[in-house]
């Protein structure tokens, strides 16, 4: 069977496996690590798409163990990077879709976190659109209180936590780098300092 490839195009066409080349166990394992990553990520097939290469269509028949149809390890192997991607930026795991209620607490902790961080990074909204990669017009509508289902995402609030990160880091190198000027300057006026007695010295040391 031919699978339609219409995901990422500037990703390296992955390979399905396909129940001639694989063992039934190899099928079962590799169907299960699917499963698994699927819930750990809780992506939409149009996003998963885009990480994995592979069309919308071909993810619509994935996993069917009976028929072979299981993802190639390339594609596995993407899935995980992105799962190790988003445990190192903070970002939590995704709210189950049938829990209403845990997924409206998990938009107000996203709301309270874009607050604080809005706050404490103290950019204008342009300025913020820059950092997060989205337009001012969307981030007009953050935090969304009253907007039952806007809030900033897990990946927005990511790329402000590492704006905050950069900027402590910067502030330190600048503290040190000012520390360095200041030890130099006062390097050098006692040097002064002491070239100057010097100097005040020698018509002394003539009449005597």
């Amino acid at each position: 069977m031919a699978y339609a490839y219409k995901g990422n195009p500037n990703l390296p066409r992955p390979k399905h496996g396909g129940s001639k080349s694989l063992t039934v166990e190899e099928i079962r394992h590799r169907a299960d690590e699917y499963r698994r990553l699927r819930t750990a990520l809780g992506m939409s097939r149009a996003d998963l798409s885009q990480l994995t290469g592979l069309a919308v269509s071909t993810l619509n028949q994935m996993p069917y163990e009976p028929a072979g149809r299981v993802p190639s390890p390339r594609v596995l192997e993407r899935m995980r990077q992105e799962l190790v991607r988003r445990n190192r930026e903070g970002i939590p795991p995704p709210v189950p879709r049938h829990d209403a209620e845990a997924a409206a607490a998990d938009r107000d902790r996203r709301r309270h976190e874009y607050v604080e961080l809005r706050k404490r990074l103290g950019l204008s909204r342009t300025e913020l659109a820059k950092v997060v990669g989205l337009s001012a017009n969307t981030l007009n509508l953050y935090p969304g209180w009253t907007l039952p289902k806007t809030a900033p995402t897990d990946t927005t609030l990511a790329k402000m936590r590492a704006e905050l990160v950069r900027r402590a880091r910067q502030t330190l190198e600048e503290a040190a780098i000012r520390d360095e000027i200041e030890a130099e300057v006062a390097e050098m006026e006692a040097r002064w300092h002491l070239r100057q007695c010097a100097a005040e010295a020698e018509p002394w040391e003539d009449a005597a």
